[in-house]
């Protein structure tokens, strides 16, 4: 495989734009280690080709946005129909309430919602919504959040912004409650679901804590909405929070993202200004209302299956080529990771299978998507499987 072409853009790019790209997550050292590529041609169902012509399978699905699959003629279609209508207009949409009535209730958490454009604003929207119903002003966190201030510590970020939220991990998350009995939080945010980490108990003392300190519990299900068999990681866990954080595969690939919540809770955002041009934006409302009665309809048991075997069957030739102390399998079989604990291994396995057309995100989530079929996996694990094999003996890959 050659990527001239996305080289060649690549060097041009940067001189009119800040990495050269527009998604941190996607420039070239975080993808296949700088040597691959870069821009897309096409992408269809479970496959993408690049500007090189190189043919792929893809697991980054748009870094999991994209859940039924790239350009689904049924969704395309429902999507130019509503593009013949109109995009934003002067007006409110109709669509919005449509979309919050089939959200409703299928979150258990969520009685009422907004909806904004991305996974930052949503959290952003959660973290003043909690100070506003709290009267606090600290924010609990352990996840990743967005770009936004209060959820970063560097540079161009005021110090005085940087104390208001304090961080933990899952492996210290007996420090919680001592913290949270100084009635200083405003709430919790979490992402519950963080490769192998937390377990089910350790969500069942976040919700019993909070709920003891009156600190409102949020989670950041902008991943894990709509990959569970069950529609939620609160509801797989059994675990409901007072507000929760959409996005991603919302609206399959469209850029949607909401904050949805308890009604008393969700009732303070009318006090407060949280406002945004594009929230009735057509488009991607539409593409959501697909989406979402698209996976209630049809449900994601068959790619949950071929998820679970994807993750056993990996499991399985990492034991068989000794490299189980090397790299374990982490998550669940709509969203789950290769982790390797040497660098230079997975350096190795992310180009090596990325050369024999499949793309596997590297240091993250592989995302499975209601497009990928057995043969899309069999030819994954035929190609995982020759990989660590050479890897395993010290050939070259």
């Amino acid at each position: 495989m050659g990527f001239e072409v996305s080289k060649r853009i690549y060097e041009e790019s940067l001189k009119l734009i800040p990495w050269g790209v527009q998604t941190g997550s996607k420039r070239p050292e975080f993808l296949f280690f700088g040597d691959g590529p870069i821009y897309v041609a096409k992408a269809k169902g479970s496959k993408l080709w690049d500007v090189d012509g190189n043919e792929y399978i893809d697991y980054i699905m748009a870094l999991g946005a994209v859940f039924l699959g790239y350009n689904r003629d049924e969704w395309l279609k429902f999507i130019t129909e509503q593009m013949e209508r109109f995009v934003l207009t002067s007006l409110s949409s109709v669509l919005e309430y449509e979309l919050a009535s089939e959200i409703a209730g299928f979150i258990p958490s969520v009685e009422m919602i907004r909806f904004f454009k991305t996974g930052a604003e949503a959290t952003s929207s959660a973290v003043r919504v909690a100070r506003a119903f709290t009267g606090r002003e600290k924010i609990l966190a352990c996840g990743y959040f967005g770009w936004h201030d209060w959820a970063n510590t560097g540079y161009g970020i005021p110090d005085e912004v940087k104390k208001l939220t304090i961080w933990f991990k899952w492996d210290e998350i007996d420090r919680v409650e001592g913290l949270l009995e100084n009635d200083e939080f405003a709430g919790v945010i979490v992402e519950p679901v963080m490769g192998d980490e937390p377990t089910r108990e350790k969500l069942e003392f976040l919700r019993d804590v909070t709920k003891r300190t009156g600190t409102l519990l949020i989670f950041d299900e902008i991943k894990t909405g709509f990959r569970f068999p069950s529609g939620s990681a609160q509801s797989y866990f059994g675990v409901i929070p007072d507000l929760t954080v959409l996005g991603k595969s919302l609206a399959n690939g469209m850029p949607l993202s909401a904050l949805g919540g308890k009604r008393d809770v969700m009732k303070e955002m009318a006090k407060l200004w949280i406002s945004t041009t594009y929230g009735s934006e057509a488009l991607s409302l539409a593409s959501s209302l697909f989406t979402v009665r698209e996976i209630k309809r049809a449900g994601i048991e068959k790619t949950w299956n071929l998820g679970e075997m994807m993750m056993s069957e990996i499991s399985r030739i990492l034991c068989s080529y000794g490299m189980d102390k090397n790299a374990k399998v982490v998550g669940y079989p709509t969203m789950f990771w290769v982790k390797f604990e040497d660098e230079d291994m997975e350096r190795k396995f992310i180009r090596a299978v990325m050369r024999r057309g499949i793309l596997l995100k590297r240091g993250g989530y592989n995302f499975l998507s209601m497009a990928h079929d057995r043969n899309d996996v069999d030819r994954t694990l035929d190609v995982v499987d020759e990989v660590l094999r050479r890897i395993g003996r010290g050939d070259d890959v």
